[in-house]
């Protein structure tokens, strides 16, 4: 299957679903002015209609980064709860690395990223997840923050090759008011 590399500027967002669109408008309400969501607010004001399916990413170091929050819509998809774990632990570091290339951008540039791909679930069955980032600010020397959303859009009948990422076959910037990188993300299989 051959994926797709796009910016918001050359993508609608008709690609993303109402619960996706939901979670950024959500996102966005918690701004004020042009500032970037804090963590704390983003924790202390969820949206109930997403809140399952809401997670947190810590970017600990450059090959760390630790789920600090994992909403319960997750912890059936994985079968576990990963909270406190870094994504590293919980699948495959060499996946990890390359997967989250692109969303430790997000809190750098300011940008988000949205995307969609094939995982494997706890029960060993082939989904459709769709996923978004976005940065959250956090206090003075404190590790930089994502706010997560994934969305499943329902198995089939396979049997999953794997638990976690299988491909991504659609990624996009989203342009939050400060432009977006000049690369795409890149699409891939594992």
């Amino acid at each position: 299957m051959t994926g797709t590399n796009k910016s918001i500027e050359d993508s609608s967002r008709a690609d993303w679903s109402e619960r996706a669109l939901i979670f950024y408008e959500h996102w966005q309400g918690l701004r004020k002015g042009n500032d970037i969501p804090t963590s704390e607010n983003f924790l202390d004001s969820p949206n109930t209609r997403v809140q399952s399916n809401t997670f947190i990413f810590e970017l600990e170091a450059e090959d760390k980064t630790v789920f600090r929050l994992v909403g319960t819509e997750l912890v059936m998809i994985w079968g576990r709860d990963f909270t406190g774990l870094s994504v590293e632990q919980a699948f495959s570091h060499t996946i990890a690395l390359r997967y989250l290339t692109h969303p430790k951008t997000c809190p750098s540039h300011p940008c988000g990223l949205w995307e969609r791909g094939l995982f494997g679930d706890a029960r060993g069955r082939e989904v459709t997840l769709e996923l978004m980032y976005l940065p959250l600010l956090t206090q003075q020397n404190r590790a930089p923050r994502i706010g997560g959303f994934l969305n499943w859009h329902g198995t089939s009948d396979t049997e999953a090759s794997r638990l976690g990422l299988i491909q991504l076959t659609e990624r996009h910037w989203i342009d939050i008011g400060s432009g977006c990188p000049q690369y795409p993300p890149d699409v891939f299989s594992v």
